[in-house]
């Protein structure tokens, strides 16, 4: 399998797209055909061809889209059904992370499972939104407080 992505999350959206050999995915349709390859090394040579775009079949993707300053999310992370659970959403993810320091991924049930298991936590609001952070900006001493409608969070003030 291989992997490829646009150029970093600070300068534009992330987009995460995953190929394999064609005849890697159950339910492929129709064989490959690779007439050109059959010869000295015959099926050994396709083994050893590098996936592309070109000559794979797309498994999965990921989008995240940032507003270049204070907010991250993931949108999408998509794996073909026959392939889940092998990884590949958990590689998806760890490519869109990389390099940025704070993301978002707003999410449910099965979903919350995955993104938990990619490193994600509650957000400190415990709404649906799961929270990525490189560091941990959580602290014992925040509260929230009602502003609104949004929610704020604020250091608790020390009494003397």
């Amino acid at each position: 399998m291989s992997a490829s992505s646009v150029p970093p999350f600070s300068t534009a959206p992330v987009v995460v797209s995953v190929f394999t050999k064609p005849e890697y995915v159950t339910g492929h349709s129709s064989p490959v055909e690779v007439t050109n390859l059959m010869g000295i090394g015959g099926d050994w040579i396709k083994r050893v061809i590098p996936v592309t775009p070109d000559n794979g079949q797309l498994v999965g993707f990921g989008r995240a889209v940032s507003d270049f300053g204070l907010t991250a999310s993931i949108y999408d992370v998509m794996v073909f059904p026959a392939l889940q659970g092998r990884g590949i959403g958990r590689m998806i993810v760890q490519k869109i992370v990389r390099d940025i320091y704070d993301i978002a991924a707003l999410c449910s049930g099965k979903e919350r499972l995955f993104f938990r298991a990619c490193g994600f936590g509650d957000d400190i609001l415990g709404s649906t939104t799961m929270m990525y952070t490189r560091n941990s900006s959580y602290c014992i001493d925040e509260k929230t407080i009602s502003v609104g409608r949004k929610q704020l969070l604020v250091p608790l003030q020390e009494t003397s």
